[in-house]
């Protein structure tokens, strides 16, 4: 009878083992604290705020623990951040945690792993892309008028910054200031070097349209002088004509960056932007007025043939070309390293850039 008895508990306890053994870590949100939810990837949020980060675990048992495993220089190192318990609902357990906050610039990535009492590990990475978050740079709120002025060059609006101060504005709003296809005769939204600002010898100018590198710097520097702000144009949706810039010529980039076909067949499909819907394929995918389209998605949605990458470059985690795109100019990069970066990496540098140096 003893024997029996015994036999019975042993195998309530390995019934008992196996119903608290963990089995799903999931339903990962993210937050910014006390504002709403974010994106599980690339959302953006403010230097002082803090990221919350809710998850569940299945079955409710004793003895888990869940953990952030979280980067700030692109998994170079990570540091581990313990979730606290939330509460109970149905058969899940919720947990959370506080990050942050992050200096401005920084991208925050991090998986989720959960560990059960009997040392079963699970990882929620959020389908191999990992979660993530940039911390942007914005400057302090300011309730004032801006003065949009553009067709002007650098030099008649920094002698005339003194009339903008006496009619009470507040901050300029510029045209985008890169070299573009048309050089010296282009308004700068055809871009061909985005880190070109009129300082090098490219399309057949070292200014643009608008002055040089330098004069732009002495311009921002006086307007902030005058107490007043300085904002810009950023193109990130496209570069030059096809007709001007061929696919493979640009300084940073290879066609695979681009919306093509194939390695072959570099070419796109042009947008019917008179009938196209706002959100539609060909309005996020196909080239508008023959202007080269970069492929910000995950892979490449207009992509039909083989990719043959240059030696230089592999495919990273999201199907997209990575590769070190400034090797000689450390000056463009925030901790003054130049790592590899996909396309859409550097364009957010590219807005660093601008916005710091």
């Amino acid at each position: 009878m003893r024997r029996i008895s015994t036999l019975f508990m042993l195998t309530w306890v390995l019934i008992a083992a196996a119903l608290a053994q963990l089995t799903w870590v999931g339903n990962t949100r993210l937050y910014m604290t006390g504002y709403g939810q974010l994106p599980s990837r690339l959302g953006m949020m403010e230097p002082w705020q803090t990221l919350t980060i809710t998850t569940q675990t299945a079955p409710i048992a004793p003895g888990q623990r869940v953990v952030a495993v979280v980067t700030t220089d692109n998994w170079r190192t990570a540091r581990e951040y313990d979730f606290s318990f939330d509460f109970n609902t149905g058969g899940n357990t919720q947990w959370y945690c506080v990050l942050g906050p992050f200096p401005a610039g920084t991208y925050v990535q991090f998986y989720i792993r959960a560990q059960g009492s009997g040392g079963e590990v699970l990882y929620d990475n959020n389908a191999s892309s990992n979660y993530s978050v940039w911390v942007r740079y914005a400057p302090p709120v300011k309730e004032t008028p801006i003065l949009q002025w553009f067709q002007t060059d650098y030099r008649t609006i920094m002698q005339r910054l003194p009339e903008v101060v006496m009619a009470g504005y507040g901050a300029l709003y510029l045209p985008s200031p890169v070299k573009s296809g048309g050089g010296g005769f282009s308004t700068g939204y055809n871009p061909f070097d985005p880190f070109d600002l009129g300082d090098r010898l490219q399309k057949g100018t070292v200014r643009t349209q608008y002055g040089s590198t330098q004069e732009l710097m002495e311009l921002i520097q006086l307007a902030h002088r005058f107490g007043i702000e300085v904002y810009c144009d950023l193109v990130t949706n496209h570069a030059d004509n096809r007709a001007s810039t061929p696919i493979d010529r640009y300084p940073a980039f290879i066609p695979e960056d681009f919306h093509i076909r194939s390695t072959a067949d570099p070419t796109n499909n042009e947008v019917d932007f008179n009938n196209a819907p706002p959100f539609g394929f060909g309005t996020l995918n196909y080239d508008v007025v023959g202007l080269a389209d970069y492929a910000h998605e995950d892979g490449n949605n207009t992509r039909t043939g083989a990719f043959n990458l240059p030696s230089y470059a592999q495919f990273n985690a999201y199907g997209k070309p990575t590769f070190v795109r400034h090797p000689n100019n450390p000056y463009y990069y925030p901790n003054g390293t130049p790592v590899a970066e996909d396309i859409r990496q550097l364009l957010k540098r590219w807005a660093w850039f601008l916005t710091t140096v």
